[in-house]
């Protein structure tokens, strides 16, 4: 059975919207999963709730080396307030254990601490094939109240705003938003349609960083100096596995060697940067 991940921290932002008769509330929630003897793991729940019904995302070790990014629908009872929800379809993962991902059932409560929103509840993990791999509680608290506590520690409060921002702007729209690759580290994502664009430059100051990329073990683009113009590069996919992979031939005028990374399919933008000493690589998976 594959580790269940570090401590999390969850997130709520709530808002509603008055179309006509109809109303959409919008949640955001971080906090910690216990799953007893498997330890606690990082989780984030982010959803709509619009007539009862509940669709949005969950974010497993979020902003960790397995963070892992997975749909989810379920129900609200307003009379209750009790949340059901299931995680159904993989978005992307930085997990080498792609294969043997827990896919979390919830059951939880909203309720409040104060002036804090809070959800708490149980859930049970299941694999793909219906065998359980974790049950505990979980235990979540607002954003808000998160950002506030942690305004001492800035630049875990900015990442925080600036995901918030390209999040809940449209649930349509997924934004992995400069999530960081170092040296020998990889990410997957699931993919559509049988063409990516690569988009590459350098989004800080040109010190002459050089890079190699390849795709699928083929190089498509050799000695290239980043710069602050985009180079874009269209993909062809294959079926199944494809692999992007990019080489640090230096580490230019200041290290390290940094890329900025954004790939785009249909309505979904995945924007990453890569931080790589000399004669190191991170890998891009795409699965179609």
């Amino acid at each position: 059975m594959r580790p269940i991940y570090p401590i999390l921290i969850f997130s709520f932002i709530f808002f509603s919207i008055n179309l006509h008769a109809q109303t959409i509330e919008t949640f955001d929630f971080m906090g910690s999963i216990n799953a007893g003897g498997s330890g606690s793991f990082s989780y984030r729940l982010q959803f709509d709730i619009k007539n009862g019904q509940v669709t949005g995302y969950s974010i497993t070790d979020y902003l960790g080396s397995d963070e892992t990014k997975t749909s989810i629908k379920g129900t609200y009872d307003y009379s209750s307030k009790v949340l059901k929800y299931s995680e159904v379809t993989l978005e992307y993962t930085k997990s080498t254990y792609e294969s043997d991902l827990c896919y979390i059932f919830g059951e939880c409560t909203l309720g409040s601490k104060g002036k804090t929103a809070t959800l708490n509840g149980s859930f049970v993990g299941k694999y793909v094939n219906n065998d359980t791999c974790a049950n505990g509680t979980m235990s979540l608290m607002s954003t808000d109240y998160l950002i506030k506590k942690a305004k001492k520690i800035q630049k875990v409060v900015s990442k925080l705003e600036k995901q918030n921002k390209d999040t809940l702007t449209d649930f349509e729209t997924i934004k992995y938003e400069n999530t960081t690759l170092k040296s020998d580290e990889s990410i997957t994502f699931d993919w559509s349609s049988n063409v990516l664009k690569l988009h590459l430059w350098d989004q800080g100051l040109e010190d002459g960083d050089q890079i190699n990329v390849l795709v699928n073990g083929k190089l498509v683009l050799i000695n290239y100096t980043i710069r602050k113009t985009e180079k874009i590069l269209p993909v062809t996919l294959k079926e199944g596995e494809n692999v992007i992979e990019i080489k640090a031939l230096n580490e230019g005028k200041t290290f390290p060697n940094t890329v900025s990374v954004s790939l785009q399919d249909g309505n979904k933008k995945y924007k990453l940067v890569t931080y790589l000493v000399k004669n190191s690589s991170a890998k891009i998976v795409v699965n179609r």
